[in-house]
């Protein structure tokens, strides 16, 4: 069935409007649990239609671990490149998800210990991609949305996180139980995500409320935003600038670095912001001198000499 199918908006909108639901009538308890609710009613919805595949399922082992069957491990000069770029970029991911994460969760979005927090945080996703790299994965990268998960269930606590990896670590071992949520229609969980990435994007506009809105700021945001809007409507708008098709392959890696970082939207947007924070001199405005309220809107101020 091809994407976009009405069938399978239909499916993802029944697990979004189910969360809507839940939150409308639902008791404290099951507003907490209304993301369950959502993706219990898509699947339930797509096992009863035949929507769900059992060919995962049946395919995998009972039982598995890392390292179980052995092999030769190389490194691959031409992908040295790209995947220390592709790190970096990891990095400038991490970093906004532990101020969204920290603001939803009420805690210091400043200071020394939120500094301990960013450090622990891309500390963190360094080891995990190290033992990823181990196993033969990619990189890894905290997941963004961890945010609407606290903001809809109102949990932020860690032993919540940690009961999340020890579900993880034995949907890894048990690979007939993690092929159960790797079945799940994908349109199921598209209903879901649609709902939690855009707490995101909320969290992101009241973390943007938190700055002084100077003519600097404006400024350095209008352009992180222009550049990184353009690959949201143009995603290969820069296919065709660094487009080498030659024998070198060291060379071809680090162009595909180049691209990852200027194809992605919130990795070029912060890269342009970072650039021009660092760039732009933090003069002052005439816009600044305007009087604000506590709101932040501007106040009216009568000249009584006119």
């Amino acid at each position: 069935m091809l994407r976009g199918d009405p069938k399978l908006i239909g499916l993802g909108f029944s697990v979004f409007v189910t969360i809507i639901v839940v939150e409308l009538f639902g008791s404290p308890l099951m507003k907490s649990a209304s993301v369950i609710f959502g993706l219990a009613v898509g699947c339930a919805i797509s096992g009863a239609t035949g929507y769900w595949s059992h060919d995962n399922i049946d395919a995998a082992p009972v039982g598995t671990f890392l390292w179980v069957k052995t092999f030769h491990l190389s490194v691959d000069g031409a992908l040295v490149l790209p995947l220390l770029i592709m790190y970096v970029c990891e990095a400038v991911s991490c970093m906004p998800d532990i101020l969204a994460t920290a603001e939803i969760s009420g805690v210091d979005i400043e200071g020394t210990e939120f500094n301990s927090r960013i450090q622990g945080g891309i500390l963190c996703d360094g080891l995990g991609s190290f033992f990823s790299a181990l196993g033969t994965g990619l990189p890894m990268v905290s997941q963004a949305g961890n945010n609407g998960v606290i903001s809809l269930t109102g949990c932020a606590s860690r032993r919540a996180g940690w009961c999340a990896a020890a579900f993880l670590i034995l949907m890894g071992i048990f690979g007939k139980f993690g092929a159960v949520f790797g079945s799940m229609p994908p349109s199921v969980l598209g209903g879901m995500q649609v709902f939690l990435y855009s707490t995101i994007a909320v969290a992101g506009i009241r973390v943007l409320g938190l700055i002084a809105w100077t003519r600097r700021n404006r400024f350095i945001l209008t352009a992180a935003l222009g550049i990184g809007f353009i690959d949201i409507v143009q995603p290969s708008w820069f296919d065709q600038i660094l487009d080498y098709s030659g024998s070198n392959v060291h060379l071809e890696g680090f162009e595909q670095g180049i691209n990852l970082i200027v194809e992605t939207p919130f990795i070029v947007a912060a890269v342009v912001a970072v650039l021009l924070n660092v760039v732009l001199p933090a003069d002052k405005s005439a816009m600044d001198a305007i009087l604000r309220d506590r709101d932040g809107h501007p106040v009216l101020v009568v000249d009584k000499n006119e």
